[in-house]
């Protein structure tokens, strides 16, 4: 598979993730301690968003440099119907089903990032996704510890 689609499709995936938190923090106006948590997360991968951009503007202006990637997609095409599934839906999620939700998507796709990083030569790309799953699992402390200050009970999948 070309490097450049694998970086598009991480590309709508942190837009997606950040649709998901963006929406958490309009649902949860109420509590502004939730929307602010849920707002800055958006932020945060919008920013995730931008470096895979950035990356793979760099892949689409010089192609020949980079190597074809073996990489089966599967688990993001299977997360981006997941996320699809939750826009969707109409109702309001509580607190602590939003919680889990975060979990879920952070837990999928740190263990996406960090499994199939081996496959990719490129160090600068390679860096940038091990980067990208660091993140994630950041992302997984700041839910948890934001869940144990409110009290919350949450399902934590533990990944590599």
């Amino acid at each position: 598979m070309k490097l450049a689609t694998v970086l598009k499709h991480l590309e709508v995936l942190e837009t997606k993730v950040s649709e998901v938190y963006n929406r958490f923090g309009k649902l949860f106006q109420d509590d502004d301690e939730a929307s602010k948590f849920f707002n800055e997360m958006s932020k945060d991968e919008l920013s995730h968003r931008d470096l895979v951009a950035f990356q793979s503007r760099l892949v689409r202006k010089s192609p020949l440099l980079f190597e074809d990637v073996d990489i089966d997609m599967d688990e993001i095409f299977a997360l981006l119907s997941r996320i699809d599934e939750i826009l969707k839906q109409e109702l309001k999620p509580a607190l602590e089903e939003a919680i889990n939700i975060s979990l879920e998507i952070e837990n999928n796709a740190a263990e996406f990032h960090f499994r199939e990083i081996m496959k990719i030569s490129n160090r600068d790309i390679a860096k940038m996704i091990r980067n990208l799953g660091k993140s994630d699992k950041a992302h997984r402390k700041q839910i948890t510890d934001f869940a144990n200050k409110r009290g919350i009970i949450y399902i934590l999948e533990e990944t590599s």
